[in-house]
This record gives structure tokens, C-alpha cells and sequence, in this order.
């Protein structure tokens, strides 16, 4: 990865704007920032942390690290570690969740692509299709799910897919006492009408927005297949620590992991899922960008 983003990372800049931004939009900062940052990360000229034995004197110099996420493999993964752990001992309450994914048809990604700002839009719609199915089809006040969304930006070929990985308590979470949460556990999810409302929500609020013409809205609720889903896995509790890490290494994961990843030649290759990509150097950048 180093390899590859040091050499080549100037000549992805500099024809950016007439190769790929028809595709993918502008170019924004926190792309360039985020490579100086990952560029410098263990450098010891960016800076050291320097610790010392009190008792034996012995001491020791540690690079400072970039801290960015999806993006340097070796900080992605201490992050993600460091953010499990304190999830399972911090955030979750003592009850029974489930892991759910929520994710949109072709047609409408490339909005929240040109527009990062709209992915807000998936994580509200997906919050309310969960809060109303367990309440009637309505929002009650102190009455909620409790809910934790990850945005993934990326599919398995890196191709640009936003959909949502969310864990969720299996049922609903009375909060109007707020020093003593009361917990109902959900009898039935039923996926099918869930699905529908997703798409309700998501589209009544683009057009909300106007990014949507309502005419379009309309025309995307008459499609039989709509492209939207809705899945959910089995329950878990917070105590089986290997379903949990396990879960969220998957939601949380890189565009390209290293252990799929192989640069010889001045060829890219990455061992997707169902197929391996070869692709340039400047164009491995351009879809891992996110």
C-alpha cells in the first residue's frame, strides 16, 4: 500500500479532474490530507513519544502514528480493536442484538456519492424503519431501539456501494426512566415490510430534500423489484466477544485488505471476493479513495 500510494499518488492529482472526476466527482481535501497523513505515520521525523523505566532508566522513542481510518491498514486496525473493545464495555446494554444491514438500488447511489453530506439520510431512514417497526409504524417519544450504524462506502470489487451495517438491541428500549432503561424483546421481525418502509423513508426524505423530484420518488415505489434491502442475523449477546469482533471487522473493513492486496510490475492486483481485479496503480487509488 505504501508502495503504491508514495510512487503514484502525484500522478492520480494530476489527471484526477480529467480522468475520473465525471465519474466520481470533485476532489476533495480530506483525500490528500488523509495520504499525507498515512504517508508520514511511523516517520520519526514527524515526531516521537518518548517513554521511560522510572526504576531502570531505560527508555524508548515510538513514532507517532497517522490515526486515520479505512485507509492505513496498520491504525484502521488498532482503531478498530481499541473501538470493539470499548463498545462491548461501554455501549451495548446486557441484552440479547442483532446485526443488520440496509443498503439502496444502483439508481440511487451516485447521489450520496457527489453528495456525502445525503448519507445522513440512509442512517435516519434506517433508525426510523427500525424504531417503527417495533412501535405501531409510529415514533413514541423515549421509546427506541438501541442502535449503533456503520456507513460502508465500499463493495467487495470496490466499486462506490453506501449501504448501512448497524447492530441493534432485539427489541425495543424504554428510556423513559433514563437511569433505569426497561428492555422488550422482539417477537418477530418481519423483514418484507421492513424492507417497503426502508424504502419510504429513505425516498420521502430525498425528496424532502429536493434531491429527488417527487415524480422520480413515485417511480422508484412502483418498481416490483426495488433494489432495496433489508437483512438481519441472528441474535447475539454482548458477552460472545468472537461474534462481535468477528461482525464488525467485517462491517468496519478496508477497500482492500492487505492480505488481498499484491503490487508487481507496476500492476495492481486484489483478490475480491468472487473475482481478482488487475488495475494501474492510478486507478487502484481512484477506487480506493472512498
Amino acid at each position: 500500500m505504501f508502495k503504491i500510494v508514495y510512487h503514484h499518488f502525484g500522478d492520480f492529482q494530476e489527471c484526477y479532474y480529467r480522468l475520473y472526476s465525471e465519474h466520481y466527482g470533485f476532489f476533495r481535501p480530506i483525500i490528500a490530507h488523509t495520504v499525507e497523513r498515512f504517508l508520514a505515520c511511523g516517520d520519526p521525523r514527524e515526531g516521537v513519544a518518548r517513554y521511560e523505566c522510572p526504576k531502570c532508566r531505560q527508555n524508548m522513542a515510538v513514532p507517532f502514528s497517522c490515526k486515520t481510518r479505512q485507509f492505513c491498514p496498520s491504525c484502521h486496525e488498532k482503531r478498530t480493536l481499541l473501538w470493539i473493545e470499548a463498545i462491548q464495555e461501554e455501549l451495548l446494554l446486557p441484552v440479547s442484538h442483532r446485526f443488520w444491514s440496509f443498503s439502496i438500488p444502483k439508481r440511487l447511489r451516485p447521489y450520496f456519492m457527489w453528495n456525502r453530506k445525503l448519507l445522513s439520510l440512509l442512517v435516519t431512514a434506517a433508525n426510523n424503519t427500525l424504531a417503527k417497526s417495533l412501535s405501531g409504524g409510529r415514533l413514541t417519544k423515549g421509546m427506541r431501539p438501541g442502535i449503533i450504524s456503520l456507513m460502508q462506502t465500499h463493495s467487495g470489487t470496490m466499486d462506490w456501494n453506501c449501504h448501512l451495517h448497524l447492530i441493534v438491541t432485539d427489541g425495543l428500549v424504554d428510556y423513559t426512566d433514563p437511569a433505569l432503561p426497561k428492555f422488550k424483546q422482539c417477537a418477530f421481525w418481519d423483514i418484507g415490510v421492513m424492507t417497503e418502509m426502508f424504502r419510504l423513508e429513505l425516498l420521502t426524505l430525498m425528496v424532502k430534500r429536493k434531491v429527488l423530484a417527487p415524480e422520480v420518488a413515485d417511480n422508484l415505489m412502483s418498481w416490483r423489484n426495488s433494489g432495496f434491502h433489508v437483512y438481519a442475523t441472528e441474535s447475539f449477546r454482548p458477552a460472545d466477544t468472537q461474534t462481535l469482533i468477528n461482525r464488525l471487522a467485517y462491517a468496519y473493513r478496508l477497500p482492500a485488505p492487505l492480505n488481498r492486496l499484491s503490487f508487481n510490475d507496476g500492476r495492481v492486483t486484489v483478490a475480491a471476493r468472487k473475482q481478482t481485479l488487475t488495475m494501474t496503480p492510478v486507478d487502484f487509488i481512484a477506487s480506493a479513495r472512498g
